[in-house]
């Protein structure tokens, strides 16, 4: 399932497992309380990030475990990923709170959108350098294949799902 070039607040949903179905739902469930006249607000935050909190941040040039010691190049110098400083998130929250903002559906995210190396060398000022190993981009997309055809629906093809697009996709 491909994604418009850049998401915005018009760009009809599409949920990836129980977490993205469940923040599908929570929005629906929030758009609906407007319709009885309470006004009301949905945050979409990208990916959030601050130098003590990089974990989702990570899986853009890395797998949960193997990051630990490596990471990967998939077309690391392509823009490909949105995401939102902490700091941004706070100020959008703040804004909605005091009312310089409209009751409506925002998406929050950086203005600059990230390469994989760029997040690559953020993460290692802060964490050390790893070594980088660039892959070619069908590696993945014939994993998550094989991955589909061996796993049965359910939470662990979910699970591998999301890291595939996280890692391989373009998120804007």
């Amino acid at each position: 399932c491909d994604l418009p070039p850049v998401v915005d607040e018009s760009t009809p949903l599409r949920a990836s497992g129980l977490y993205g179905l469940a923040k599908v739902e929570g929005e629906r469930e929030t758009l609906a309380a407007a319709s009885g006249g309470m006004e009301t607000s949905v945050l979409r935050m990208a990916s959030m990030y601050a130098p003590s909190w990089l974990f989702n941040v990570r899986k853009r040039v890395a797998p949960p475990v193997v990051g630990r010691w490596i990471h990967f190049a998939l077309d690391a110098t392509t823009p490909r990923y949105s995401l939102c400083s902490r700091n941004l998130g706070v100020e959008a929250v703040a804004r909605l709170v005091d009312g310089r903002l409209p009751p409506t559906t925002y998406n929050v995210a950086d203005s600059h959108i990230y390469s994989q190396d760029e997040i690559r060398r953020a993460i290692s000022r802060v964490e050390g350098a790893r070594p980088v190993l660039p892959i070619p981009s069908a590696a993945p997309r014939m994993a998550l294949r094989i991955l589909d055809a061996v796993l049965p629906a359910g939470p662990r093809r979910d699970r591998s799902r999301s890291r595939y697009w996280k890692f391989c996709e373009r998120n804007v």
